[in-house]
């Protein structure tokens, strides 16, 4: 496994370098704010850990019990698992890896994230400039025909089970991909349904249609999908018909596919409890911690570690549980502290060491601030150009501040990003390409405020002034330099939420303190509301239209997904069709045509052209301004694991792809 590893030899000097970056100097200082560290558990009593099938193990034994269990894997995610279910699983991070021990993907991808297509005989792909042999469930070929539809045939292994004994079959993926097509679905694969899959639309609009014309069962472990455009291709986590669906209402040659169209509530009632053909089966989910056992017929061998755990809490802290030996493997968001905290742990000073080994990646996601287009608006228009100037005032000082306040928490384990996916992406627009950026640093009449060698005090001195003059442009009544009224619709105070753990724990925090100090001196007041603290839930908050800006960060793969984040389903025939509500009320005719657009093609030159329209278009709404991306950390217990027995990762080839191999000490 590849590892990389920075050395700054001691502790201490990372905390003295963390103090230097945070206060600052010169005339900027006075609004700078110490970071203060969240508080760090040091003990492990907190945390109910069993063994998966010892429910009897006393209290004051149970940490013993596992720390001594060469047979048990101990995982902590440093975040909540909400739903594993194949069908209704969350978009999350933890809950995409505790879904993956329990269910099967139609298609397996590489370390490039690009799609395995022959999985039955193995596909050989090179990786930075190694070989490796992928596996999976299936193979995959297309074809067009010669009305100009295409079909996507897919041929399963017969060897497959799912963990309860029973074989995976043609039926189980038809019976999923209908239940995914469903008028009535609402889950992860929703865009699914804006997919040109012959006779879809058909189906989801009327009631009489009981199949869908490009969905054919081929053979007992085959089946096709046809479709009137080009796709890369189709791939879902295949569930059980005999476990989630109703057998009695299965009869692919009558139409009936395991449950009534229409009606999916009994495959829902199942979610607390899901089933697949991953390597473990869940056995337990108590508290935040899932236990599961493995499987003993998955494919790729049965798991090596009889019995895994993974503990599932928001912004834990697990270091210290690696290195007191109750954690085998976490991943964590790898900055200074965490740096700092690994150097001070191995005895060798560095992040690799006796106690913990540590594997850098970039994280595929990136931090941003968003806008709620229908709170921060003049007038009743959110579209209107007053609108954009007032949004756009706002994230005009944001983005002036990105660079010191992420790299005094970050320091080299970040950079600013200035498009909204992640930079290592193949589709995120690159310095030097034409067109290229930095976000929000024009003025009203387009012109360039700054670039990245001007001093930071000329860059803030241009980025205020422009911010009054797109107030000023909105309707904001100024004299003398200095806000004193407000247009109708719009104020003169907004709030700006954010985690950041009570305490101001946020590597964007001291950019919203500088923007909070320039906005005070025109005379906008905004307000700072630490989530943490006020123990609000944001996201909900966020979705009943009760948040004005926030900080946040999105988890992305290789390749945009434009619909979940900006589309709003505008029908310029159909004005009086509704709105769907994405988190920033974008809606916008143009933006949602360029996103049906990109969903025709798998040509990633022309994506690339399609993407950069659509983030321009988001950009002149001003509702999002990308911040930064930072690095992972995935850190293993060295005295407890085998490390040799992990894979080769990548930022998208997680290490628990190869679960079945990794041993413990």
């Amino acid at each position: 496994m590849k590892k990389t590893v920075n050395k700054i030899k001691a502790a201490s000097l990372i905390f003295a370098m963390s103090i230097t970056l945070l206060t600052g100097c010169g005339k900027e200082e006075k609004k700078k704010k110490e970071f203060s560290k969240p508080d760090i558990p040091t003990t492990e009593s907190e945390i109910e850990i069993a063994t998966a099938n010892d429910a009897t193990t006393e209290v004051g034994t149970e940490e013993e019990a596992i720390v001594n269990d060469s047979d048990t894997l101990v995982v902590s995610l440093n975040g909540v698992i909400t739903n594993i279910d194949p069908f209704y699983r969350g978009f999350s991070t933890y809950d995409k890896d505790a879904s993956s021990m329990v269910n099967v993907s139609l298609l397996e991808t590489d370390r490039d994230n690009q799609y395995i297509y022959l999985g039955k005989t193995g596909e050989t792909r090179s990786y930075d400039g190694k070989d490796y042999t992928y596996y999976g469930i299936a193979d995959m070929t297309v074809s067009q025909n010669d009305d100009g539809t295409y079909d996507y045939n897919y041929d399963l292994r017969d060897d497959i089970y799912f963990s309860d004994g029973e074989k995976l079959t043609a039926d189980d993926a038809i019976f999923s991909i209908y239940v995914i097509l469903d008028p009535s679905y609402d889950g992860i694969y929703d865009y699914f349904k804006g997919f040109r899959i012959k006779g879809l639309e058909e189906y989801l609009n009327d009631e009489s249609v009981t199949s869908i014309e490009g969905i054919k069962k081929t053979g007992d472990f085959s089946f096709c999908i046809t479709t009137t455009s080009k796709y890369e291709c189709f791939s879902f986590e295949i569930a059980p018909l005999h476990y989630y669906g109703d057998l009695s209402k299965y009869d692919y040659d009558n139409n009936k596919f395991g449950f009534d169209k229409g009606d999916i509530s009994k495959i829902r009632e199942k979610e607390s409890v899901p089933l697949g053909a991953g390597p473990y089966e869940v056995t337990e989910n108590k508290n935040g911690i899932f236990y599961f056992k493995a499987n003993e017929h998955y494919y790729k061998g049965v798991p090596k570690c009889k019995k895994l755990i993974m503990i599932s809490e928001r912004d834990g802290f697990y270091l210290n549980k690696v290195y007191d030996g109750v954690t085998d493997i976490t991943k964590v968001s790898y900055s200074l502290e965490e740096k700092g905290s690994l150097e001070a742990a191995n005895s060798n000073g560095e992040i690799t060491g006796d106690k913990a080994t540590t594997f850098l990646e970039d994280n595929m996601g990136y931090g941003y601030i968003s806008i709620c287009a229908n709170r921060i608006k003049v007038g009743d228009d959110s579209s209107s150009a007053e609108s954009k100037y007032l949004r756009k005032a706002f994230m005009t000082l944001f983005s002036v501040y990105r660079d010191e306040s992420v790299d005094a928490f970050y320091g080299d384990t970040a950079h600013i990003i200035n498009y909204p996916i992640p930079d290592s992406s193949w589709a995120a627009p690159q310095k030097g390409d034409s067109g290229y950026e930095t976000a929000y640093s024009k003025d009203i009449d387009n012109n360039v405020l700054y670039d990245e060698n001007t001093p930071l005090d000329e860059r803030v001195a241009a980025a205020k002034q422009a911010s009054l003059g797109f107030f000023e442009a909105a309707g904001y009544v100024v004299e003398d330099g200095k806000i004193i009224s407000a247009p109708e619709g719009a104020s003169m105070e907004y709030e700006i939420w954010i985690f950041a753990g009570g305490k101001g724990y946020h590597c964007l925090y001291n950019a919203l303190l500088n923007a909070q100090s320039d906005l005070a001196q025109i005379g906008i007041s905004l307000v700072i509301v630490d989530v943490d603290e006020t123990g609000e839930d944001l996201w909900t908050s966020i979705d009943e239209e009760k948040v004005d800006m926030w900080c946040g960060g999105w988890s992305t793969l290789s390749s945009p997904n434009m619909r979940s984040g900006y589309y709003s389903g505008i029908n310029p025939d159909d004005p009086d069709q509704e709105i769907i509500k994405n988190r920033m009320r974008i809606a916008d005719a143009d933006l949602d045509s360029l996103i049906i657009e990109s969903e025709k093609s798998n040509d990633r030159d022309y994506l690339k052209s399609v993407y950069k329209k659509s983030y321009d278009i988001v950009f002149d709404w001003g509702v999002e301004l990308p911040a930064y991306q930072r690095m992972n950390a995935l850190v293993i217990s060295t005295e407890r694991v085998n490390v040799d027995s992990l894979p080769d990762t990548s930022p998208y080839y997680e290490w628990y792809r190869d679960i079945q191999n990794v041993e413990k000490k």
